[in-house]
Parts: C-alpha cells; sequence; structure tokens
C-alpha cells in the first residue's frame, strides 16, 4: 500500500514538473527592440485634467495600429495596453502662469501577455477624432525641442531579426508636414506638435533616462478627453520582452 501511495506521489510530481516546464517554455520571453524614430500610435484610455490629477497617477491608453515587421510579423498588435504615469501635475490658480501634466510611458502589454519596456516621447497629440473640428484654433504648434521628424530608424525581433522603418504600411504615411493639420485617424508619423486643441505645448527632455512629456496650457487646465489621439516616437533603442 505505501509503495503504491508512494508511485502515485512521485508521478504527480512528475507530471506538475512536466507541466511547469512546458509552461515556462510557452511564456519565456523574448527580446523586442524599438529602434529610435519607431512610431507608435495610440489613444487615451481615459480623460486626464490637470485640476484633479496628482503626481503618481496611473496614465493608460492603447495602441490602434498593428506595428509589423518588414516580414510582416505584428510585433506590436493594435490593441496593446500602453501603461504609463503622471511624473509633474500642476492646476492653474491665480498667479500662476500655466498649468501642466507629464506623462512618461513604462511599458506596453500585448493581449497575450508579456511586458515591452518603452522609452518614448509623446511627438504629437490629436483631438479625439469624433471631436476634432478644423476650426478648433489647432493646429500644429512645434513646440518641441529640435528634433526631426520620425523615420528611417528600424526595430528588430531577437527571434528572427528584422527591421521595420516607422512609415510603413503598419503605419499611417506620412501624408502632413510637420506643423500641418491632422483631421482624422491615426496621426501621420511625421506629425508634430498639437492638433485640435487650443493653447496646449508639447516639451520633452529626451536626456533622462524615461523622459516625461509636459503638456503646457497658458489658457486654462489641460485637460485631455478619453481617445485622445496620441503619437508615441521611441527614442533610442530598448531592449524589452513579448510573450511570444
Amino acid at each position: 500500500m505505501n509503495r503504491t501511495r508512494f508511485a502515485l506521489s512521485m508521478g504527480a510530481v512528475l507530471a506538475a514538473a512536466v507541466f511547469a516546464a512546458a509552461t515556462f517554455a510557452q511564456s519565456e520571453p523574448t527580446s523586442i527592440i524599438l529602434a529610435g524614430g519607431t512610431a507608435l500610435n495610440a489613444e487615451l484610455n481615459s480623460s486626464l485634467d490637470s485640476k484633479k490629477a496628482k503626481v503618481g497617477d496611473r496614465v493608460e491608453a492603447h495602441t490602434t495600429l498593428d506595428l509589423r515587421s518588414t516580414d510582416g510579423r505584428t510585433v506590436i498588435p493594435k490593441g496593446t495596453k500602453l501603461i504609463g504615469h503622471l511624473t509633474e501635475a500642476a492646476a492653474r490658480s491665480k498667479g500662476d502662469s500655466e498649468s501642466m501634466l507629464a506623462i512618461q510611458f513604462d511599458k506596453a502589454i500585448p493581449k497575450n501577455g508579456g511586458e515591452i519596456a518603452l522609452r518614448v516621447e509623446i511627438r504629437a497629440i490629436g483631438q479625439p477624432q469624433n471631436d476634432f473640428s478644423s476650426s478648433a484654433g489647432n493646429s500644429g504648434n512645434d513646440p518641441m525641442t529640435s528634433r526631426g521628424a520620425a523615420g528611417g530608424s528600424p526595430m528588430g525581433a531577437s527571434r528572427s531579426p528584422a527591421t521595420v522603418p516607422p512609415n510603413t504600411a503598419s503605419n499611417p504615411s506620412p501624408d502632413i508636414t510637420p506643423g500641418g493639420s491632422s483631421d482624422a485617424g491615426p496621426l501621420p508619423a511625421n506629425s508634430r506638435g498639437v492638433y485640435g486643441f487650443s493653447g496646449l505645448q508639447l516639451t520633452t527632455d529626451s536626456s533622462k533616462p524615461n523622459p516625461a512629456t509636459k503638456i503646457t496650457s497658458t489658457g486654462k487646465n489641460v485637460h485631455l478627453d478619453s481617445g485622445t489621439r496620441l503619437l508615441l516616437i521611441a527614442l533610442e533603442e530598448t531592449p524589452a520582452a513579448d510573450s511570444k
């Protein structure tokens, strides 16, 4: 009887070990590199308001286009969750010259699991597609520091090395020039500044390890509705983990 029980126990242990090994093999991350200039289109999942926000508040967005390598493989699929936080928040009160929110995105979480570390700046923002009005006094001031438009830098994935120029079919074609207007849909990869919002400006200090993008307003509190369109640009190669 004892031998039978021992045999059954050992069998259960071996089965558990095999299952754990198989699970680990399936979930073992592979490295993904987002090279400088890689563009990601996204939308905010909820509204942000400098009057209510505080430092450390979580910021969530989701990608609105697949990002593919040149061999056609989807590296970051549409609908991938982007997680970040506020590094600064200041409401405008009497005597203040401006209000401000500073957003830093930290990682992407695809639906199939895993995490992809991000080092990105918000290169452009646009009103939600349903709210955009060409008469909103927008249009694309270029308050960013002197950085070129996205382009030319590849993205590779370690499993089967490949390159993907930021402006491919997986990203919107550059059909506007920096400082132009973008009335709807994903922001083209060469977009720059603010579209559809009045009185907002963007600045990024890319010298920091993981920089935050400041959104400032001299007119009133900074308010971004759910669905606000974002163009995120990778600043340099960022090794990361993916679940595939």
